[in-house]
């Protein structure tokens, strides 16, 4: 029986424990939930990405959430580019790349990448990109 109480109490401090947590979740969804300034749009559009690198870019001083936020919107739109360029010149209609080998990969001969990476560029704004594949 003593060990039954121990172990009820043990289980109550970590209900407790959840319950804090699960409050802290609610509270932290809320505050997200709060309306955010809208990047413009241009800040997700980009020029039709020709297989060539993307090139090295210094991103600006954030002065602001806003100008963060277009900021890391940038950078990953870039990251992207960069990785779909690669995909293009090495492993256009592959599976998958391989990008120390700058070689690829086949699983089942469909493209997956290009499957894959459709959605991707539809919510980037890549339209160019997005009709090419």
């Amino acid at each position: 029986r003593r060990q039954t109480e121990s172990e009820h109490q043990k289980y109550e401090k970590h209900i407790a424990s959840l319950q804090a947590e699960n409050q802290l979740l609610k509270e932290r969804l809320v505050q997200q939930s709060q309306p955010h300034p809208q990047p413009q749009t241009q800040t997700l559009q980009r020029m039709h990405v020709a297989a060539r690198p993307t090139p090295a870019r210094h991103a600006p001083h954030p002065t602001d959430a806003a100008d963060e936020s277009a900021t890391r919107q940038r950078a990953v739109v870039d990251a992207f580019c960069h990785a779909w360029s690669a995909y293009r010149r090495h492993a256009w209609g592959h599976d998958e790349l391989k990008p120390i080998s700058k070689s690829y990969n086949e699983w089942f001969r469909l493209g997956l990448t290009i499957v894959d990476s459709l959605d991707t560029m539809w919510i980037m704004g890549l339209r160019d990109d997005f009709n090419v594949a």
